[in-house]
This record gives C-alpha cells, sequence and structure tokens, in this order.
C-alpha cells in the first residue's frame, strides 16, 4: 500500500469485511481500495506444508526481452 507500513493482516481483512468502501478508505486513507485488496490477497497466499512459495516481479519484463 501507498505508506508502506506493516499492516496486519487480521485488521486488514476485519476492515475488507465490512463490505464498506468508506470504512476501508478511512482505515486507509493514503490508499485506493484496490491497493488494500491486492495486499490482503498477496497475504492470503501461503504455500502448503514443505513447499516453498518464490516471488517474481515482471515490471518491466518487456522492455528486456
Amino acid at each position: 500500500m501507498s505508506e508502506k507500513r506493516v499492516v496486519s493482516q487480521d485488521d486488514l481483512w476485519r476492515v475488507i469485511n465490512t463490505g464498506s468502501r468508506d470504512a476501508i478508505l478511512a482505515a486507509y486513507p493514503n490508499s485506493s481500495v484496490m491497493e488494500v485488496l491486492a495486499c490482503a490477497l498477496r497475504g492470503a497466499i501461503i504455500p502448503s506444508k514443505g513447499h516453498e512459495l518464490f516471488v517474481a516481479d515482471y515490471a518491466g519484463i518487456e522492455v528486456r526481452v
């Protein structure tokens, strides 16, 4: 999210579960609703036991290929 602060996943989901756009924007005023949702989804993806999750950033890859 824009403010680059550590956000508790529990707090994040609690606000999202209200279903209120206004509640999301009030809790995270420097972020868009889409940024908040993306952050929540990113934190929800975890590997199963015995597996690893690799992350790659493909931003600008078309410039390099």
